[in-house]
């Protein structure tokens, strides 16, 4: 667990620029909760006062009135300024809160940014967006309901207590002292261990929840397909409980603290009162001014009930810093900066004895859960490489085979750096990748994967990612390589044809041929196509696979299949199984080869076709 000193100093660290409105705000709120005392003390004075004179045989009713207007003219005055006061205390705190979440969620994104791409491999998508959005406008307590009721709880009731004494009576501000500072000081940080837990693991099981229903509302047609509905609905109610339940843990902390604090009000009160009356007896102290001790013993706990409502939420805003936090200072798996790629063509890419293991799934928060209750958390990892050595040809075509599961993407992942070997090396002309800038190397590897996302926008506009210069022209030329030409023509927009979220208006070989255009776009050297034409026909394909060959003829290919016959049109073939390289060599010799792996995979093939053809 991170501590609170630790996470403050970095939230105010990212939003110093913002702060300054703080100070303003704090002063206003002084001057807003002073004026609040003042205005029903005077008004208690005043009722008081007039009631007295009531009593009298013949009351004054020059007097009377008199004191009635003069009190209630500046009860008027007070409460407009007062008002004022309240709104730019408001105003000025929450300008400096928006504005510091603001800066928080740039930071975030900032910070997280060199994660990437293995915080995808690491992190669930919909807990991630949970930190970036819900966790993060959690923080905004800290900004605006912190900082100005911790300061006036101290100088607030200290200052009222302080002029009570000196102009009225010692005797009622030392009574209501200890009641104050109770409330003020110990109470609202009563239970903060288990209210910190609490708040912890509420927002786990919230992250939880946006997990699932981030899954649900992305795999809509899944659910409904296999009639999942029923059920997913059920889980759903399941996991809503078990945040009702973590909220009721957490606001029943929060009820006990109010309570206590309330209970503490009234017995303040009642005490001055009765202590005080007898000074009222013996003529020490007069009705008005007894009035004025109650009023005050009452209105001295606004201030400090600011505590006691900044310490509830505050929990939940460190909670929500700490989940932040550490995603953000999360060390990356792949450092940033270092040497330029390799000057001219790429002539070998090389992999020397590498070997890989993914890391788990993050879940922090719930870890720091097992962590606090005495639990080891341990994970079983696979081993995706283990010790590939294989060199891929400047120039070339090579295709990489093997089954689901083999490493074949692992492989690709490792070239672009979404991780580091865990052992050996891998090279470009020599050079290790791992002294290469990530992003020079990403520049120079252009990977279009079965997963190559579309954002919710043109397809202009989804080209123009890889060049945001390209010309119409441009664009249409490398439609017209991907086999996606006539489609986009055919379509009453044209390139302003919008592609719908996740690319949901396209079909499935419109989308890849889409990224395969998009690829074309780039400057890069190097081609990786991992399963790239998985939902083209086989005559589509091959067409597609010949013209990109002969748009980027210098280029080496890098193609990643599970369909043997696939790596007939290549120059080399890697076969994979298990994370090793089982066999490689001429795909039509191996093919020749009855013992070879590659043959029996293409046999296998075949029979499964057949089979399919027959059915």
């Amino acid at each position: 667990m991170i501590k609170r000193s630790e996470l403050a100093r970095q939230l105010v660290s990212v939003t110093k620029p913002v702060m300054w409105p703080l100070i303003l705000s704090t002063l206003c709120r002084i001057v807003d909760q002073v004026l609040g005392i003042i205005l029903l003390s005077l008004g208690a004075w005043g009722l008081v006062t007039i009631g007295l004179e009531y009593t009298h045989p013949t009351p004054d009713t020059a007097t009377i009135s008199h004191t009635a207007g003069v009190t209630f003219g500046w009860m008027i005055g007070i409460a407009f300024i007062k008002a004022l006061m309240r709104y730019l205390e408001q105003f000025l705190g929450h300008f400096c809160a928006f504005r510091s979440l603001e800066l928080l969620r740039t930071d975030f994104f900032n910070k997280i940014w060199p994660q990437a791409p293995a915080i995808q491999h690491t992190t669930k998508s919909g807990d991630l967006l949970a930190r970036a959005t819900k966790d993060n406008d959690r923080i905004e307590v800290f900004y605006a309901h912190t900082g100005a009721p911790a300061v006036a709880a101290v100088v607030v009731p200290l200052g009222a207590l302080i002029w009570l004494g000196a102009s009225i009576s010692w005797i009622a501000a030392l009574i209501i002292l200890p009641f104050v500072a109770l409330a003020a000081y110990v109470v609202p940080f009563t239970f903060s261990g288990p209210a910190h837990r609490a708040a912890r693991h509420m927002l786990r099981v919230r992250g939880d929840l946006t997990q699932h229903l981030t899954d649900t509302t992305q795999g809509m047609r899944e659910v409904l397909g296999f009639g999942y509905g029923p059920r997913r609905l059920t889980e759903t109610d399941a996991i809503s409980q078990q945040v009702g339940e973590a909220a009721f843990a957490n606001r029943l902390t929060s009820g006990i603290r109010r309570s206590l604090c309330e209970g503490l009000r009234l017995f303040a009160v009642l005490t001055t009162v009765l202590v005080e009356a007898n000074a009222v007896r013996d003529g020490s102290l007069s009705l008005p001014d007894l009035a004025i001790c109650a009023t005050v013993a009452l209105c001295v706990f606004t201030p400090a009930r600011g505590t006691e409502d900044f310490a509830d939420d505050l929990e939940r805003s460190f909670a929500a810093a700490e989940r932040m936090s550490i995603i953000k200072y999360r060390e990356p798996f792949v450092p940033e900066g270092g040497d330029p790629m390799p000057e001219g063509p790429i002539n070998t890419i090389s992999f020397r004895n590498v070997t890989f293991t993914y890391p788990g799934m993050t879940d922090t928060v719930r870890d720091l859960d097992d962590a606090d209750r005495g639990v080891t958390v341990q994970r079983v990892r696979k081993q995706a490489l283990r010790d590939v050595s294989v060199d891929f040809p400047g120039g070339q075509h090579t295709a990489v085979v093997g089954v689901s599961g083999s490493g074949k993407s692992t492989m690709v992942h490792m070239l672009l750096r979404h991780f580091d070997p865990d052992a050996g090396e891998i090279t470009i002309n020599g050079a290790p990748t791992t002294r290469i800038n990530p992003d020079d190397l990403r520049t120079a590897v252009t990977e279009v994967s079965q997963a190559s996302h579309l954002f919710n926008t043109s397809i202009a506009e989804n080209l123009r990612l890889a060049k945001i210069d390209a010309t119409d022209d441009e664009l249409w030329d490398a439609l017209r390589v991907a086999g996606m030409e006539h489609d986009v023509q055919n379509s009453p927009r044209g390139l302003d044809t919008p592609v719908g979220e996740f690319g949901t208006e396209l079909s499935g070989g419109q989308v890849q041929r889409l990224t395969i255009a998009r690829a074309l776009l780039t400057d890069a050297q190097v081609l990786v196509l991992d399963e790239y034409t998985s939902h083209l026909n086989q005559e589509l394909a091959h067409q597609v696979g010949e013209q990109v060959k002969a748009a980027r003829p210098n280029a080496t290919i890098i193609e990643i299949t599970h369909q043997p016959a696939s790596a007939l049109d290549a120059d080399n073939v890697i076969v994979m199984e298990a994370g090793r390289i089982v066999e490689q060599g001429e795909p039509h010799a191996l093919a020749a080869d009855k013992n070879s792996i590659l043959a029996r995979l293409l046999q296998r093939w075949d029979d499964m076709e057949a089979a399919a053809t027959q059915h």
